[in-house]
């Protein structure tokens, strides 16, 4: 069954950054963009160019390090399943938050945010 693990990084580019390239510095960086808080993809490319060649200035060890491990870029497609729970009340999330799998979170509280409305 799928999940998700626990990590140390929200994000897949900032946990390579810091294992494969052994650089806490850029996956700090990398880790704290939200992806929602940009217009495009085009505006978070910009971003993530500039943190990284910002990061490349400051240390010259990177520009001649070697990655220990590739950054696979893999496809990733949400399934959902309707699981026939409804609630009509706000106050009704508590007691079926803890119910929630890993998966119906991230589908409902992050996925959520860069879905377009409706």
């Amino acid at each position: 069954m799928p999940h998700f693990e626990g990590r140390e990084y929200i994000n897949d580019f900032a946990g390579w950054v810091r294992h494969g390239l052994s650089d806490n510095k850029l996956a700090e960086q990398l880790a704290v963009l939200d992806p929602t808080s940009f217009n495009d993809l085009e505006e978070l490319r910009y971003h993530l160019l500039e943190y990284i060649d910002d990061r490349m200035e400051e240390s010259e060890y990177l520009q001649w390090t070697r990655a220990t491990q590739q950054f696979e870029f893999i496809r990733s497609q949400i399934m959902v399943f309707d699981t026939r729970t409804r609630i009509s009340e706000p106050h009704e999330m508590s007691d079926l938050i803890s119910l929630m799998s890993a998966n119906s979170i991230f589908y409902h509280f992050i996925d959520a945010r860069r879905r377009a409305p409706g």
